[in-house]
């Protein structure tokens, strides 16, 4: 399998997304203009069907006597920063994003999206944004440690 593919696909995964794809793609033998586009595609393939997907099962998931519970108690709890959201507005969902920590990035800021009823175009937008931060950020640091190594 081409190292372009693998960089990519290892982006799509949730939690290791970008920030872990980058590296790998170094490590592959990647350039690391080449690591950041591939890794950068990767994060963002699914974002747009994980988006709709969310939102849907969000509405599915209400009538569940098991799950229904659980997700008011997690809409309860993600309501409580819905001042936060409305004061910075999408690119405070950008900046969560962009910040390469475990926890962020884009498939937790698409459940955010979908947990605050946020307009799919609007949140897509700022996932997108966060995701080039994060790839700036991630390229940066990972192509100094590479340097630094070889």
């Amino acid at each position: 399998m081409p190292a372009e593919l693998r960089t990519f696909l290892v982006a799509t995964l949730p939690v290791i997304e970008l920030r872990g794809a980058i590296p790998v793609g170094l490590f592959l033998g990647l350039s690391p203009w080449e690591a950041i586009f591939w890794s950068t595609l990767g994060n963002l393939a699914p974002i747009p069907l994980l988006l709709a997907g969310l939102l849907a099962a969000r509405r599915w998931a209400r009538h569940w006597p098991l799950v229904g519970p659980i997700l008011a108690w997690i809409e309860r709890r993600v309501e409580r920063h819905r001042g936060q959201v409305d004061r910075y507005g999408p690119w405070g969902l950008a900046l969560f994003v962009g910040v390469p920590l475990p926890g962020t990035g884009a498939w937790t800021g698409a459940a955010i999206a979908a947990l605050l009823d946020l307009p799919l175009g609007r949140a897509t937008l700022a996932i997108i944004a966060g995701v080039i931060i994060a790839a700036a950020l991630v390229g940066l640091l990972s192509t100094l440690g590479w340097l630094a190594l070889t």
